[in-house]
């Protein structure tokens, strides 16, 4: 029981890791793509 709750844990940290990263990815490359149109 212990050993499967360290391992839920551990799988959502990486799952709530990982999509806080997504994000951080979507709106700095959208912001990014943003610029880059305003300057063509």
């Amino acid at each position: 029981m212990t050993k499967q709750l360290a391992f839920l844990t551990i799988h959502w940290h990486a799952r709530l890791s990982s999509s806080t990263l997504y994000i951080v990815a979507t709106v700095r490359g959208g912001s990014f793509l943003r610029r880059g149109s305003s300057m063509l």
